[in-house]
């Protein structure tokens, strides 16, 4: 969804409002009245359209290739209720989900589409929804353990910085950590034992989200990352 393309005739209808009524108000003031001479001055007009441009705002955002359980997750954690299918491309916008933790916190989390080798030049859905990464506080990693579409996870982790890092430099340099996920299906431990021998500066939490395995643990170290007392 475009929010340019769906804000400029609201945007600009509520710009000429206020600018009708801000004029209104001071044709009828007493001091314009006495100090304008009507038959010599005219009122001017000046009509702008703005473009604005919203980039979402969450303090966590799941970021990773098509079907690796990014809404999977968020729905287990939070109470968004995302479209969840066997197939790539499922979320074909941000979903939004407040995690809620026991001692009464909460952060929210942003469940973004899918990113492919590309995405930073268009490829895919392109760089649509890289943006809003920009305004997340922590990068969550999603890989899929079990590598059922034959992709390889340190892989897909690498292939997913380089296209944060194309799109900004700035990406690289938040606070992330990975999250290993369909831990309960067969080739999951064993990909987990490549991952970690490769990538040992980057902590990484394991968890299922169909056995719940992991996720109050993952709960805590996203709160844990990087959002402080007056974030939540």
């Amino acid at each position: 969804m475009d929010i340019r393309s769906e804000s400029r005739a609201g945007i600009s209808e509520s710009v000429m409002v206020r600018a009708v009524t801000a004029a209104l108000e001071a044709v009828t003031s007493r001091n314009f009245i006495k100090n304008m001479q009507w038959k010599k001055e005219k009122v001017s007009w000046e009509e702008k359209t703005l473009f604005c441009e919203l980039k979402l705002l969450a303090d966590v955002g799941l970021v990773g290739f098509p079907s690796v359980g990014k809404s999977s997750l968020i729905s287990v954690i939070s109470e968004s209720k995302p479209k969840i299918a066997d197939y790539p491309f499922t979320t074909l916008s941000p979903n939004l989900g407040v995690v809620k933790l026991e001692e009464g916190k909460s952060y929210v989390v942003a469940d973004l589409p899918g990113i492919i080798e590309g995405a930073s030049e268009g490829i895919g859905l392109g760089d649509k929804f890289l943006k809003h990464i920009e305004r997340t506080k922590i990068i969550a990693h999603v890989l899929d353990m079990d590598s059922i579409e034959k992709r390889d996870p340190y892989e897909d982790y690498k292939t997913i910085l380089s296209e944060l890092e194309k799109y900004s430099k700035k990406l690289i340099n938040k606070p992330s950590l990975i999250i290993a996920n369909k831990m309960d299906l067969p080739n999951a431990k064993e990909n987990l034992k490549k991952l970690k021998e490769k990538i040992k500066d980057k902590e990484i939490i394991e968890i299922s989200t169909i056995t719940h395995d992991g996720i109050k643990e993952l709960k805590y170290k996203l709160l844990a990352k990087g959002l402080n007392k007056n974030d939540i």
